[in-house]
């Protein structure tokens, strides 16, 4: 009998994410001991490369199923703990059931600002909460919040080639969700790092000189649009059992990057004008529709048509465990 490796990885995969974040929730399996899965992070290298050294053996099944429990476990301790799928556990600070939500957040004071000169690097850093980033004219950034104490504040690290936010360590781990918005200015070329953790954040970066982004999602969502922004030469994409979307632009030259996807799932939404080629580099049941929009494959490597005469070109590179890469998808990627 021929077994389907593909499902029945989902199918376990499935199975234990649905079991873990019942026993959570129903109070059978500490929420802390869950959250500490991802301190063991490497045994998810271990169970690739025990499907690895299974494969084209009568026991691959083996090393499909222990890839998947190691994605789900893991994945399932981030879920299960966040405010959207607990209302607010212990990893965001919430509620726990049967108490009261915390009063909703109520606008601050005025922004805080500051300039950049550029080439500057700009890095934001999310626990649970909620980051808008836009662009504005000139060479000032702006910085405002939202919530009932001045700890939900970022903390901010500045000098006029940097800016570095992150959570505020008085906020405390008892603290709601974040709310902060993030105004970039278009004047200075600016290398973007956003890392998020169990939030959600969006980006709209139109006439932004965004040389690079580097994007990381643990068990989130963010929707970034580069469409409009210039200069951009470098990207790196990772989803962690999280929502990765981005639409990318068209550049003079090439814009190479990198993609991950673990337990997530990862959009890009490309410029019609743009030549596109995509290396795979390695699939541990991990879906595509590369074929569907028109790309070609010979080997690992797929391709547009347009690659050979464009003069605007996107060369990416992916990897994939338990995961999903969608190329211009019918939602698109905002």
């Amino acid at each position: 009998m021929h077994i389907n490796r593909g499902l029945l990885g989902w199918g376990v995969f499935l199975i234990t994410l649905g079991l873990e974040a019942i026993a959570i929730r129903g109070g059978l399996l500490d929420a802390g001991l869950a959250r500490r899965a991802l301190e063991v992070w490497p045994l998810i290298l271990i169970a690739i490369g025990f499907d690895l050294v299974l494969q084209r053996t009568p026991a691959s099944s083996l090393g499909t199923i222990a890839v998947s429990l190691v994605f789900a476990l893991m994945a399932g301790g981030l879920i299960a703990t966040t405010p959207i799928a607990s209302r607010g556990t212990g990893l965001c600070g919430g509620i726990t059931s049967g108490v009261n939500p915390a009063p909703q957040m109520r606008p601050t004071g005025p922004p805080t600002s500051g300039t950049l000169t550029g080439p500057a690097t700009v890095t934001i850093t999310t626990d649970c909460g909620t980051v808008r980033v836009d662009a504005i004219d000139g060479n000032d950034y702006r910085l405002g919040w939202q919530g009932a104490d001045s700890a939900l504040a970022p903390a901010v690290e500045a000098s006029d080639m940097s800016l570095n936010l992150r959570r505020n360590p008085a906020s405390g781990p008892a603290s709601p969700a974040i709310d902060w918005s993030v105004s970039l200015p278009r004047v200075p070329q600016i290398n973007l790092d956003l890392q998020l953790n169990a939030g959600s954040a969006t980006a709209s970066l139109s006439g932004a000189r965004i040389a690079s982004l580097r994007a990381t999602v643990n068990a989130g969502e963010a929707k970034l649009d580069l469409s409009g922004a210039g200069d951009t030469t470098d990207l790196d994409g990772t989803a962690n059992a999280g929502s990765l979307s981005i639409s990318l632009p068209s550049v003079p030259g090439t814009l190479a990057g990198s993609l991950h996807v673990n337990a997530g799932t990862i959009r890009v939404c490309v410029p019609a004008t743009a030549g596109l080629r995509i290396r795979v580099d390695g699939e541990t049941l991990a879906s595509d529709n590369f074929a569907q929009r028109g790309m070609t494959r010979s080997n690992d490597v797929w391709t547009l048509p347009s690659w050979n005469t464009s003069s605007s070109r996107i060369d990416l590179t992916v990897t994939a465990n338990l995961g999903t890469i969608m190329l211009n998808p019918e939602e698109g990627c905002g």
